[in-house]
Formats: structure tokens, C-alpha cells, sequence
């Protein structure tokens, strides 16, 4: 029998619904990027319906090159996030992405998406590096993810083709300033709305039983 290093959590509803926002930021990003000229060849598997892998041995969704050229620019992983003012990703696939970028000499391109109700509130990339790690903490699942600084996500849509293209991206977060507080007002009056339905249920439930 094989020892896993970490214990499984998540329920398989869980996991099945982060690959559902995983799938709303990929089918964004790919239109995106074939709209620029480029392609995605897939390098990372899709293990949604495995039961479970090894530890360690995660690698990112796609490889990107431009149309009708085989020079790889980057690697390239799709993330759907919801309810979190924090961009963050598991520290197993972190190390192992990190790994990949050194060995093949490619950066390592995290597109994260923060989504609700199958909407996309913003969409920004990160360049991985060793120096982009502000925090290492335990998860509600009881995994170990890692805390991306902030001041480095970069926003996809205005910068993505400039960065691909091998430009300067100057003043990179100015262009997230106005979405960056506008979506959390978002998120706070969504999570707001959630508190205020769960309490309602419960006062419903109490004069029900009362009765």
C-alpha cells in the first residue's frame, strides 16, 4: 500500500465544483488567447476522476506557443476561485510547478479567476517565482496552500498578450485599481446576502419548532 502525504478532505462534491470554476476560467482564458494568435497544447492531465495520485507530481494545464510557431513561451494552469480576498494555490503544486520552470527554463503562468454564480468578478495572472510566497497556511480542507502577494497579480486581460508577446508591462496593477475595490464590494455584499439567507433558515427553522 502506498502512504499519501496529506489526508483527503474534500468531499468528491467539492472537488468536482472547483473543477467547474476551473472550467469557466480555461474556456475564458483559451478564447482569450486564440483571439491574440496563440495556442495551448495540453501538458498537465485532467485528473478530476481519478480517485486519487501521487503527491508531488502536479503539473500546469497547458504549454503556449504562438499560432503556427513550435517556441514554447510558458506554461500555463487555469485556476477558478470563489469568496476569497486572497489569491492563493495548494503548496504541493506550487513546489512542483516551480520545479518544471527550472528543469524546462520556462516561466510558470498562474491565471487565477474569481467567479460567482458562474460570472467572472476579475481575472488576473501570476509570473511564479520564488519570491511570491507572502504566507503558508492550512485550508479549510486541511491541505497547505500558499499566499500570493498581492501587488504581483497582474491583470489578464489588458497585460496578458503584452507579457506573451515578451513587452514591458509598466505599472501593472494601476490598470486593477478601480475593478480591484469594485469587486470587493462585490464579494462583501455577496457574502452579506449568504449570512443574511443562513440566518433567515435558521429563524424559520426556530418559529417551526416553536409552534
Amino acid at each position: 500500500m502506498i502512504r499519501r502525504d496529506f489526508d483527503v478532505r474534500k468531499t468528491e462534491k467539492d472537488f468536482l465544483r472547483n473543477y467547474d470554476l476551473h472550467d469557466i476560467a480555461e474556456n475564458e482564458g483559451n478564447r482569450v488567447l486564440r483571439d491574440l494568435g496563440y495556442e495551448l497544447r495540453q501538458f498537465g492531465e485532467d485528473r478530476r476522476y481519478e480517485r486519487v495520485w501521487e503527491a508531488g507530481n502536479d503539473k500546469p494545464d497547458k504549454i503556449v506557443t504562438k499560432k503556427n510557431d513550435t517556441k514554447e513561451i510558458c506554461l500555463l494552469d487555469w485556476k477558478g476561485k470563489k469568496y476569497t480576498r486572497e489569491y492563493m494555490m495548494n503548496e504541493r503544486a506550487f513546489k512542483s510547478y516551480m520545479r518544471i520552470s527550472k528543469s524546462m527554463d520556462l516561466p510558470v503562468v498562474v491565471c487565477m479567476a474569481r467567479i460567482n454564480q458562474g460570472i467572472i468578478l476579475d481575472f488576473v495572472y501570476f509570473i511564479l517565482s520564488d519570491d511570491i510566497v507572502i504566507e503558508r497556511k492550512k485550508a479549510w480542507d486541511d491541505n497547505i496552500v500558499v499566499i500570493l502577494a498581492n501587488d504581483r497579480a497582474l491583470d489578464f486581460y489588458s497585460t496578458i498578450g503584452t507579457f506573451l508577446s515578451g513587452g514591458t508591462i509598466s505599472n501593472p496593477i494601476q490598470t486593477m485599481t478601480m475593478r480591484k475595490e469594485d469587486r470587493e464590494k462585490e464579494i462583501d455584499k455577496e457574502i452579506e446576502e449568504f449570512r443574511n439567507n443562513q440566518n433567515q433558515k435558521k429563524v424559520t427553522q426556530e418559529s417551526k419548532m416553536m409552534i
